[in-house]
């Protein structure tokens, strides 16, 4: 979903137009340079403490950045298998 917000597209353009060796190095760029609103709200926390800190505060980072659950881990095999089922239904929609 994270891609289809970064390229514009919804999820039926992003199967139809993505191959899957694309798809594998998009994974693979986000684990190197991730994208999307978690790096926002970082770039947020550092203004606020920067701000913050400016006025005699003694902030950290990580005391302006949301907490949410945290993101599941995915291991080899879930990712094979998810490459697995991006082909079967690219194959499908072909």
């Amino acid at each position: 979903m994270k891609l289809c917000l970064a390229l514009g597209k919804t999820q039926n353009e992003l199967i139809r137009s993505l191959t899957s060796k694309e798809l594998v190095e998009w994974m693979a760029y986000d684990r190197i340079e991730p994208f999307g609103e978690y790096r926002a709200d970082l770039r947020s926390a550092i203004v606020a403490t920067v701000v913050n800190n400016s006025q005699g505060g003694k902030a950290k980072v990580k005391d302006f950045i949301p907490t949410f659950e945290p993101p599941k881990k995915q291991t080899p095999e879930e990712m094979v298998a998810l490459c697995g089922m991006y082909v079967k239904i690219k194959r499908g929609k072909a």
